[in-house]
């Protein structure tokens, strides 16, 4: 095995605008869709969602996501950052401005721009690594 050498600790995790809570997402006609996603496993939804395994010793987070996400709505990453807080967890929340699923613009001039985010993305990758 390639990588046999290599730890499977998870050091840290860089969320862009991933769905954060499934049972919160798919609700009314949503949920029968998710029924056939997902199957009608009890609580399947529950165990798919990320939001689900924060614990305190949970790798620090960023999250990235934008303030007119139709397909994965700002209140996924708002509730996923709130749960890394509260369990004592490092975490940094990025709103981008005007911007929509996939950070694609939507509005006016996206606030970080586009660059702004990815040099976040890079830094928070290289202080999170530096130390192995």
């Amino acid at each position: 095995d390639e990588f046999s050498d290599q730890s499977e600790e998870l050091i840290c995790v860089a969320d862009l605008y991933g769905p954060t809570d499934l049972e919160a997402l798919f609700t009314g006609i949503e949920k029968e869709l998710a029924d056939l996603i997902f199957g009608s496993e009890e609580d399947v939804l529950k165990k798919a969602s990320p939001i689900s395994y924060v614990r305190s010793d949970s790798p620090s987070f960023l999250i990235v996501q934008g303030d007119k996400d139709a397909v994965v709505p700002p209140y996924q990453s708002v509730r996923l950052f709130e749960k890394l807080l509260d369990k004592g967890c490092s975490a940094e929340l990025i709103i981008v401005e005007n911007a929509g699923h996939g950070l694609v613009p939507d509005g006016g001039e996206m606030r970080p721009s586009m660059m702004e985010v990815a040099e976040k993305v890079v830094h928070f990758f290289k202080s999170a690594l530096s130390n192995l």
